[in-house]
């Protein structure tokens, strides 16, 4: 299961929320219990919380292009539609 997070609140990690990415850039911290928050940058910041996921990477074709994304968000956006 994963879910965006808001960035200001007070229980995010402060490590993953208050670092600078670059495009393509993530981040990302687990709890002790397995829980994931990931940090992402594409074209705006994206904070993900996830039960499932790590910070492992998958390729994606875009717009004929070969890039990296992050697998959290791969299946966050094939579950929304």
């Amino acid at each position: 299961m994963s879910r965006t997070l808001r960035a200001n609140r007070k229980v995010n990690p402060k490590e993953v929320v208050a670092k600078k990415l670059i495009k393509g850039e993530i981040n990302a911290q687990e709890n002790e219990r397995g829980i994931c928050v990931l940090k992402g940058r594409d074209k705006p910041d994206i904070l993900i919380l996830s039960a499932c996921h790590s910070d492992e990477t998958v390729q994606i074709q875009r717009h004929g292009i070969t890039i990296q994304k992050p697998k959290a968000i791969v299946d966050y956006n094939s579950g929304k539609s």
